[in-house]
């Protein structure tokens, strides 16, 4: 059986999934903070 491309993670994408799931709160809060000083701008965020 030949298996999916996204099926099993290599090592690189656990440690990326790791350090974005870690720091993503802190990064998100500083976000949010820019945009409530600013709400005449899109009030909209993502990665």
């Amino acid at each position: 059986m030949i298996k999916s491309f996204f099926e099993e993670a290599k090592e690189q994408s656990i440690a990326k999934a790791t350090i974005v799931s870690k720091y993503f709160y802190a990064w998100a809060k500083v976000i949010i903070g820019v945009q409530k000083k600013n709400p005449h701008h899109i009030q909209k965020i993502a990665y």
